[in-house]
């Protein structure tokens, strides 16, 4: 029988591994777990626990190993399912233990270890839990759920147990997460939808791409954990990108944000590919643009200009048509925008800022204020343009059509009409955290 047959290579491995471990020869390093921060702001109480040295086990035990070899082969044959190394180690940790602490019981413990990986063979899915590490943000209540699978919250002294590893990447403290401004957390299972790239990254890339354009903040992330929960125990990966991204503009998030962010996730995740980790063009090109804006915020023009140009991936270029059709959308959309106001803003953006840097022309200094209402003119237009196209994927002929509409609007009463009545109906603060009007 198969389960019989993949009992045995399962057992073999782990007797395997077995033979290469000795309980006294467990070197007395530690791993640091972080147990609580003291009222008064002082320092971290910290556990020292011994650390089981699974390197030895790892590359003894499976990367050349025959028994290794020959349960991946039967589970590819048998479950179109290929193991690598964190499954094998994974197995690893369930029977020894992740400290060593069942070297003297391990016996015990292969058949719970092998119920599950055959369960999990069967399924032929990946699990894991994805927690980032994020700054630039503040958030007063405890949670916010995004959806069934995702929250962001405060991260906790529990969420921290770190091994040496760690200490590889100098210019991060670990301590220092402890004081993070929020934890992005959620859950996601590796399916055949999310293509070549790690699940995970997908989904981050979108959540991070969901909160900078919701409250029109940088939010750089500081370090991530991806936990395999196939198999049983916890054990971390990390990853930590190497950004020099500052926190600001600062993002506040309340109870009373839960709503519009479940709202924005759900009208975005329609033009988002798991596939190839983007969103529809244009919309990609409006929303990398607006990023770009905002990392590179400290010089005006460069700044203004990349939100000029996420503008005319929506409203196509040329500066009439942009300040035009712009001024109309925003202006009939939502009181938070000045028809005029928002044309003679886009109107200077081009004329001292895009034009000037296209044709070389020197720095201005300034502009803070019309590069802040220029990002909001973006993130509403890649709102009011998706909301335009719901419940179908935002791309070049859709917005092509919306166009359309607006150009016969702007000569045609009834047309006109039309489409007020139907902006009427999107309230942008049902999706978007908007500056308080003055």
């Amino acid at each position: 029988m198969v389960s019989d047959k993949l009992y045995n290579l399962f057992e073999a491995y782990i007797d395997f591994a077995a033979s290469n471990i000795q309980q006294e020869e467990i070197p007395a390093t530690f791993v640091r777990k972080f147990e609580q921060q003291s009222e008064n702001g002082g320092e971290i109480k910290i556990e020292k626990i011994p650390r089981f040295d699974r390197s030895e086990v790892y590359y003894h035990a499976f990367i050349d190993s025959n028994p290794a070899q020959a349960l991946v082969e039967y589970s590819t044959e048998k479950y179109e399912w290929e193991l690598d190394y964190r499954y094998l180690r994974r197995i690893l940790i369930d029977v020894f233990g992740k400290n060593g602490e069942n070297l003297d019981t391990w016996e015990d413990k292969i058949d719970s270890a092998f119920n599950k990986f055959k369960e999990d063979a069967e399924d032929r899915i990946s699990k894991f839990r994805v927690q980032t590490y994020l700054e630039g943000s503040e958030l007063p209540t405890e949670t916010i759920q995004i959806n069934n699978n995702t929250v962001l919250r405060q991260p906790t002294p529990n969420d921290l147990t770190f091994v040496e590893d760690i200490g590889s990447f100098s210019y991060l403290n670990p301590t220092d997460l402890i004081s993070c401004d929020l934890l992005l957390e959620f859950d996601i299972n590796s399916t055949a939808e999310y293509g070549a790239y790690p699940p995970h990254s997908i989904l981050r890339n979108f959540y991070l791409k969901i909160l900078r354009i919701y409250s029109r903040s940088s939010i750089p992330v500081i370090a991530e954990t991806s936990e395999l929960r196939t198999f049983l125990g916890d054990d971390l990966g990390w990853s930590v990108p190497n950004t020099d991204h500052d926190s600001l503009p600062q993002m506040i998030l309340t109870e009373n944000d839960k709503v519009p962010l479940q709202q924005l996730v759900e009208l975005l995740s329609e033009s988002y590919s798991k596939q190839d980790a983007t969103f529809s063009y244009p919309l990609s090109a409006a929303i990398d643009h607006f990023e770009t804006s905002i990392e590179k915020r400290a010089y005006s023009r460069e700044s203004i200009t990349f939100a000029v140009i996420g503008l005319e991936s929506l409203y196509t270029s040329g500066r009439g048509k942009v300040s035009t059709y712009c001024a109309f959308l925003l202006g009939s959309t939502s009181s938070y925008f000045d028809s005029n106001e928002v044309q003679s803003t886009v109107e200077k953006a081009y004329n001292n800022y895009r034009n000037s840097w296209a044709h070389g022309g020197s720095r201005k200094s300034g502009g803070k204020e019309i590069q802040r209402r220029l990002w909001d003119y973006l993130r509403s237009s890649i709102v009011l343009f998706t909301w335009l196209s719901r419940n179908k994927r935002f791309d070049k002929n859709v917005r092509n059509n919306i166009l359309k509409r607006v150009n016969k609007g702007m000569v045609d009463n009834d047309s006109r009409r039309e489409l007020l009545d139907e902006l009427d109906q999107l309230k942008l603060k049902e999706y978007l955290q908007l500056p308080k009007m003055d």
